[in-house]
């Protein structure tokens, strides 16, 4: 016999069932990212946490940096909470192609390579390119870039850097293959350029700072024929058109009110 308090808990589970049912039935489907994000009320952003002063981790394990700082006020804007993912950066435009986040942070350059599947809202940030050495090297040895070909070159793989030494180095047979070395993680270089296990490394100039000032016993050095006044991106999949003129918006109204010049002088990048 089915008494009538289980008869009105199963009927009420139907009409609870149904209800839930008819909703997902009616939910519309996001029609682009920017939608997706407002449904959802999260902008997921994926980093490569270890690239000081953009992107890295505190004492207190904590997602600290100037590009933090800005996906931080960026999903405040746009009146949604930010999810980092941190991975590594070879793995941050295939992870956005896939769907995997909304954003691209690796406070990357524009490439011709990107180009096409990925749109990129405007820099939120202008550094330049310089090379960084150990302490006791002699500069003397590098007076332009063709130099560079007699040294072992140490690279993030996936990198802007790659690809421009790629193609003004290795391709036309000024650096051998076998002396551009490729590392995972970008922090990871000027370790081995302090140890003597490779010779130098290019990189933008407020990221060789940062490794100078927290690891010691390196110096940046400037040189004729390397990449000048590069825009710092984030990105977006290529035809999100509405997310990509939302963040313009958004950096917009920071510039005019000096965020970047703040989060600038914050990590010290302007000195």
């Amino acid at each position: 016999m089915i008494h009538r308090r289980d008869w009105l808990l199963g009927a009420l589970g139907m009409l609870m069932n149904l209800a839930l049912l008819m909703t997902a039935c009616g939910a519309k489907e996001p029609e682009n990212a920017l939608e997706r994000v407002k449904q959802t009320g999260v902008l997921r952003v994926a980093i490569s946490a270890d690239y000081p002063p953009f992107t890295y981790v505190d004492e207190a394990g904590n997602y600290v940096g100037y590009s933090i700082d800005v996906d931080q006020e960026l999903a405040k804007r746009l009146g949604v909470k930010l999810e980092l993912t941190d991975v590594p950066f070879d793995t941050i435009f295939t992870g956005l192609a896939e769907g995997k986040y909304d954003v691209a942070d690796g406070a990357h350059i524009w490439t011709e390579e990107r180009e096409p599947v990925m749109d990129f809202p405007k820099p939120y940030f202008v550094d330049q390119y310089a090379l960084l050495v150990a302490d006791n090297f002699d500069e003397s040895q590098i007076k332009a870039i063709a130099d560079m070909g007699k040294f072992k070159v140490g690279t993030q793989t996936g990198g802007g850097e790659e690809t421009w030494l790629t193609e003004n180095l290795v391709t036309p047979g000024i650096l051998p293959e076998e002396n551009l070395i490729f590392y995972e993680r970008a922090d990871s270089i000027p370790l081995d350029i302090k140890a003597g296990r490779i010779d130098l490394t290019l990189n933008k100039m407020s990221v060789l700072g940062a490794f100078v000032k927290e690891i010691g016993g390196l110096k940046v050095v400037r040189v004729e024929g390397l990449p000048e006044d590069e825009g710092i991106h984030m990105s977006v999949n290529e035809g999100e058109t509405e997310l990509k003129d939302a963040i313009d918006g958004v950096f917009a109204d920071l510039e005019k009110e000096g965020f970047f010049q703040q989060v600038a002088q914050k990590y010290k990048m302007s000195e």
